[in-house]
C-alpha cells in the first residue's frame, strides 16, 4: 500500500486524488502529519491563494526566489516566528492561512500494525515539521525497529 499525506487542499483536490484513482493500492491522506491531533493553522505559498485550476500551477516557471510561487511549497509554519513556530526562523514567504486537520503521526503508523516481516519506506518532506515529527516517532516505544 501507498499512502500519499498531503495537508494542502489544493494540491490534493488538483494532482493527488486523480493520481491515487489510478492504482487501488494508493491512498490520499489529506491531512498535516504532527506530533498531536488538532487543529492547525496551514500556510499556502504566497502565490497559491487564488489558484482555482490546475492550469495555474503548470503556468508558472520553478523559480524558488519569488516570493509569488504558486508551484512552491506550503507549511505548518508562517516564517515569521508567531503561531506554532514561535522558535522558527524560516526562508519562507507566506500566503494565506487555512485551518487544516493534524495526525499524530506516530499514533496513525502503529494502527497500521505492521508486521516484522512488513517493509516500509518511509519518504518525508513536510516543509519545517520534519524534526518534531520524527522525534516523536523515533522516540516511541510502540512502534516496529527501523533501519
Amino acid at each position: 500500500e501507498v499512502y500519499l499525506w498531503e495537508a494542502n487542499p489544493q494540491m490534493v483536490k488538483f494532482y493527488l486524488t486523480a493520481l491515487a484513482s489510478t492504482d487501488p493500492q494508493v491512498q490520499v491522506v489529506p491531512l498535516a502529519a504532527w506530533t498531536e491531533n488538532r487543529k492547525m493553522k496551514f500556510f499556502l505559498t504566497k502565490g497559491q491563494e487564488n489558484v482555482t485550476d490546475i492550469k495555474q500551477f503548470k503556468a508558472h516557471k520553478c523559480n524558488p526566489r519569488s516570493i509569488h510561487q504558486p508551484a512552491g511549497a506550503s507549511s505548518l509554519f508562517s516564517g515569521v516566528g508567531m503561531g506554532d513556530d514561535k522558535k522558527r526562523k524560516r526562508v519562507h514567504q507566506p500566503g494565506s492561512e487555512v485551518e487544516v486537520d493534524a495526525v499524530d503521526f506516530a499514533a496513525w503508523f502503529k494502527d497500521l500494525a505492521l508486521k516484522s516481516a512488513d517493509e516500509v519506506i518511509l519518504k518525508i518532506d513536510i516543509e519545517g515539521a520534519e524534526i518534531p515529527v520524527l522525534k516523536k516517532f523515533i522516540t516511541s516505544a510502540t512502534l516496529p525497529c527501523l533501519v
